[in-house]
């Protein structure tokens, strides 16, 4: 059915239409027409939470929460204006505040039942707004304080709306008519063009240089494109060139579509795959690749200024952001309110605005910035056999880098991807190599190599505590190492030998003949690969023919280090 609305020099003055029209006959015309009364203008102030206050801009990646109750569902944004339209499907209001100004008053418009989606035409100054529950269209003026809703076409289950800027032609989806309804949205009774796409479509746009449509088709997971009126209708129906008709396989579940013209790519957000779909919108045969974003991906737009295109992740609480001109891009995550959906930009200021369901808001984004990545963490020291060793790689960039690691991993060491940890417990010395290569996408991949080395145990030292005696005029010898420690150099660094007495660096011996008697304390420091270890030890020297001291023999306990209780001898001295 249709339903007739006021004109003021070719565009709509009031608008808003009551979800139950009153129907009157219209003898002119032979037909009915809907009479519309007039909604209140309800205007308040929003709660703001988040980073920035009122009328502050957020930096780049912060989010500003606007609360609006009810279940924000769509969302456009003026480009003229900077104002913000959000649909709550559960109170059957549109709501509309400056962008610029997130804490500032909201006011309220009435729709028809169950607002789904809603569109801009910029040049026209009209708002369209599918009606999903009743099965209508609304229009309302961009322009006026208080606008006043009128119904404008009857379409089962409009799900998606997209207008052609040049021509203002309205696209409208019907998801359970599996069709497109195009129709002149500057026409007091527009006439509907009904085009047949795939099944369940939800999601609409237009490139507007070249008039093509592109419709995701949610149930059989396909892109519908055709080319639409290219011209201004005037009244009449849109003409439709069917024979420009083709079909794009995409992912699993698409929901939402956009396309950058400047390029003519096309993205789609696959809400059950998880990814979006991208694909040449001028190629007659499409390949299609996937980038991954967050979960659930729902809405899509894309800012022609900048070229970046933001994908709402309905199962999340995050907006995914992404460089339309690069073949890889780097995929930037935005907070954002819980369970976004409608999506749109502001282009002239940059920001992105998300409709969140299950937020009852809506959020201000400034869009993130790349960073290339880079590693922060310093080179891996050095591990010893049979200690506990681990060494973790970190990182900087924006995203977040992912970390690969290269070469063979020393025995006994395994590398944990999650946790960019190389760790475990050395088993056999050795030198190696390894790699630690650091990727986001946002420029070059960094990527360094560094030498690694297991080292043998520490050096292990005598207990501390008093070596065997030594007798003036008698060969000493003690090795101040333990019974199989590995190789050191040794050093007294505090105190001293008995005089007569030296050690030996590289065999760790304590050898001489003492030439005075009395007791000396000394500091011995054993450093090998793998460490170093140290003892504070003493030696008394007895005098001359007393029998206290130890000889070069072996029979009155000349030893080493691998006896316990007494600093390391085999046994006591009998001498």
């Amino acid at each position: 059915m249709m339903y007739l609305w006021k004109k003021s020099r070719g565009r709509v003055a009031g608008v808003r239409a009551v979800p139950v029209p009153v129907w009157v006959p219209v003898s002119r015309l032979g037909m009915v027409c809907a009479v519309l009364a007039v909604a209140g203008l309800v205007v308040g102030i929003p709660s703001v939470t988040g980073v920035g206050a009122a009328g502050a801009v957020a930096a780049p990646g912060d989010a500003t929460t606007i609360a609006l109750g009810g279940i924000p569902s769509a969302l456009a944004v003026d480009p003229v204006s900077h104002e913000v339209y959000a649909t709550d499907q559960s109170s059957n209001v549109v709501r509309r505040f400056d962008g610029r100004t997130p804490g500032g008053p909201v006011s309220t418009i009435a729709v028809g039942d169950g607002p789904m989606a809603i569109a801009i035409d910029a040049g026209a100054r009209e708002v369209f707004v599918a009606d999903t529950a009743l099965g209508t269209v609304s229009v309302f003026s961009a322009d006026v304080a208080a606008p006043t809703a009128q119904l404008i076409a009857s379409i089962p289950s409009p799900s998606a709306i997209a207008i052609d800027p040049e021509t203002h032609v309205v696209y409208v989806t019907s998801s359970t008519g599996n069709t497109v309804n195009a129709f002149d949205g500057t026409a007091v009774s527009p006439v509907l063009t009904t085009v047949a796409v795939g099944s369940m479509p939800e999601g609409v746009t237009i490139d507007s240089e070249t008039h093509e449509v592109f419709v995701a088709n949610s149930a059989d997971n396909t892109v519908s494109r055709f080319r639409g009126a290219t011209t201004e209708l005037r009244g009449g129906a849109a003409a439709v060139d069917l024979s420009t008709m083709s079909t794009i396989a995409v992912g699993d579940g698409p929901m939402g579509v956009a396309i950058d013209e400047s390029n003519k790519a096309v993205f789609v957000t696959d809400l059950r795959a998880g990814w979006v779909s991208k694909f040449d919108g001028a190629a007659a045969a499409p390949t299609v690749t996937n980038l991954i974003v967050g979960r659930g991906p729902s809405g899509i737009v894309v800012d022609q200024t900048s070229h970046s295109a933001f994908a709402s992740n309905s199962l999340d609480v995050s907006v995914s952001q992404f460089d339309t001109t690069s073949e890889i891009p780097p995929v930037l995550t935005l907070p954002t309110g819980k369970a976004p959906k409608g999506i749109g930009v502001d282009e002239s200021t940059g920001t992105v605005f998300t409709a969140n369901r299950l937020g009852a808001s809506v959020s201000s984004l400034r869009p993130g910035v790349p960073v290339a990545a880079a590693i922060t963490s310093a080179a891996p020291l050095a591990a010893t056999i049979g200690v506990p060793y681990s060494y973790t790689v970190t990182t900087s960039g924006n995203p977040v880098p992912t970390v690969f690691f290269g070469g063979t991993a020393p025995a006994g060491l395994t590398w944990n991807a999650a946790t960019q940890t190389l760790a475990g417990t050395p088993t056999v010395v050795g030198d190696s190599t390894i790699s630690i290569e650091a990727k986001n996408f946002a420029s070059t991949s960094v990527a360094l190599t560094y030498p690694f080395v297991v080292n043998p145990p520490a050096p292990a030292l005598a207990a501390s505590g008093t070596l065997p005696n030594a007798t003036v005029g008698t060969a000493y010898r003690y090795e101040i190492l333990a019974a199989g420690s590995s190789p050191a150099t040794c050093a007294v660094t505090s105190g001293r030998l008995p005089a007569g007495l030296s050690l030996g660096a590289a065999t760790c011996l304590i050898t001489g003949t003492a030439t005075a008697a009395g007791s000396v304390d000394f500091f011995v420091t054993a450093t090998g690969a793998g460490g170093a270890a140290s003892g504070n030890y003493s030696i008394v020297v007895t005098p001359s023919g007393t029998g206290g001291g130890c000889t070069a023999s072996g029979e009155s306990g000349a030893g080493s280090g691998s006896g316990a209780g007494f600093g390391g001898s085999t046994d006591r001295p009998k001498c």
